[in-house]
């Protein structure tokens, strides 16, 4: 891949990244298996089986309990 390339599809990662972290969720397993370009060629991520919801990593920092 060239340098525009690695570019644009770097971006779209981040597009899909961006709007899973808006639902407070962090998929914490990113890697190129998990990365899937669809037939209209739109990006998404699969296999969300260590998600982990923000709200409850921010309450352990707090050193409250779990929800």
């Amino acid at each position: 891949m060239n340098e525009a390339d690695v570019i644009k599809l770097l971006q779209e990662i981040l597009q899909v990244l961006t709007f899973i972290h808006q639902q407070r969720v962090i998929h914490r397993d990113i890697k190129p298996s998990n990365i899937i370009r669809r037939l209209d060629g739109k990006i998404f991520l699969i296999d969300f089986g260590a998600v982990k919801q923000i709200s409850t990593q921010i309450i352990q920092l707090q050193g409250q309990k779990n929800i």
